[in-house]
């Protein structure tokens, strides 16, 4: 298991981005507003996951941050301050310039035991990722608990360890559950690192494949992504 119960991760999924008003890109506008969230006591790490298929991959960005609690206002439901709100839309302008599905998440489970959420990519700059998502509607709320215990042959991990050519390498899996119905229907998440080494085009090249073994291996996703990271935000020091 992961280890930590105290420790909550946000997953924001971005389908549409478009350029902020007072930002020059997008990319910028989310550091704007990491600048705000970096400063909350109970912020660890944050990581944007840029899609390698800019032009037909779903989800063009995803936001994947650690909390050391669940104070953030994600995990609790409602509407985020006002302070926020305006952080956010200096950011990335007003709702209609986006479409994203934010969700706070539990990390069940990783493949090494330890804490994945609060982990830096092992190399920024050459470190890749699959996203693979499931909606409400491909899994019963019946097979919760049978999906969650057997989450590495539920989710396809193993078929994803066993399908990857050579010169792709895997490393660490997590694995995600929603904590509360929201904005989000994706009620569970699977993240699985690519070890350096990998090339963008070798990566992409393998999706078509994955995507066919996973079909076939009955796995009921929604979507699977192949990703890099983009940007890499701290905490404040005290």
């Amino acid at each position: 298991m992961a280890g930590n119960e105290d420790l909550h991760t946000l997953f924001n999924f971005f389908e549409k981005v478009s350029k902020p008003p007072k930002q020059a890109s997008y990319e910028d506008g989310m550091k704007y507003i990491f600048e705000h969230v970096k400063k909350l006591p109970s912020f660890v790490l944050g990581q944007i996951h840029k899609n390698l298929d800019q032009s037909n991959g779903l989800y063009k960005y995803v936001n994947y941050v650690g909390f050391s609690n669940g104070d953030f206002h994600v995990f609790q439901g409602g509407r985020p301050s006002a302070d926020f709100i305006k952080v956010s839309t200096e950011g990335l302008g007003g709702p209609e310039l986006r479409v994203c599905y934010p969700g706070g998440y539990a990390e069940l489970a990783t493949s090494a035991g330890q804490p994945m959420c609060t982990t830096r990519a092992k190399d920024e700059q050459n470190s890749y990722y699959l996203l693979v998502t499931f909606k409400d509607s491909d899994i019963d709320e019946a097979s919760y608990s049978a999906f969650e215990a057997n989450w590495k042959s539920k989710t396809g991990a193993d078929i994803i360890r066993d399908a990857f050519p050579a010169g792709i390498v895997g490393g660490d899996v997590g694995f995600y559950k929603r904590l509360r119905p929201g904005h989000t229907p994706l009620n569970y998440v699977l993240r699985y690192e690519i070890l350096p080494g990998a090339s963008r085009e070798s990566v992409l090249q393998f999706l078509p494949t994955l995507r066919e073994k996973l079909t076939a291996g009955g796995i009921p996703f929604s979507n699977v992504g192949a990703y890099s990271i983009c940007y890499i935000c701290d905490p404040v020091k005290a």
